[in-house]
């Protein structure tokens, strides 16, 4: 019996082969957790080991060097503008479960944009953690995948956040030397 299941969702591909319980997005290997639980759990086991800035500072750093890897990937892709890859990369994390996220007001000359995230994997985890303040992982990583289309180095100001009672994030990136 064949338990292969592959759909497109978006534009975007999932499959899945419980015969060797696998399961992949866009054709890499992925994997699925609840997250007010399962997720929840592991944010609250690293805060407890490492302690909250600590952890605030690893999830940081974490998210900037994987967010390196995504700009990377599509700068690569020069039929791409920066435009379009955006678009591209707001979509799949879409449909991934990562929140819906919109860029504004990009600017290459000036390499600055806004971001407005909402209902995000890291606000849900928060929100469940009873945090007062989101963390820094997902504007970090936006941050890293603009340092690579833009070729520039870019950081962030957190301007309004979903867990302070807004209904969305707001996130100024700017170039900078940190």
């Amino acid at each position: 019996m064949n338990h292969n299941t592959n759909i497109n969702i978006g534009g975007l591909d999932f499959g899945w082969d419980l015969d060797n319980g696998k399961f992949t997005f866009e054709g890499e290997d992925a994997v699925l957790f609840w997250i007010s639980s399962a997720m929840k759990t592991f944010f609250d086991t690293i805060e407890e080991i490492s302690g909250e800035e600590a952890t605030r500072l690893v999830f940081e750093a974490t998210g900037y060097r994987q967010g390196l890897v995504v700009g990377e990937y599509f700068e690569s892709m020069k039929h791409l503008s920066v435009i379009e890859a955006a678009k591209r990369i707001t979509n799949t994390y879409a449909s991934a479960g990562w929140g819906r996220t919109e860029i504004k007001e990009l600017d290459f000359q000036s390499k600055t944009l806004t971001a407005k995230i909402k209902d995000s994997w890291e606000y849900k985890i928060n929100l469940a953690q009873g945090k007062k303040q989101s963390g820094l992982y997902l504007a970090a990583h936006y941050a890293g995948i603009f340092t690579g289309l833009f070729g520039t180095k870019i950081w962030y100001r957190i301007v309004q956040d979903q867990l302070e009672g807004h209904g969305y994030s707001i996130i100024e990136y700017y170039p900078s030397d940190r």
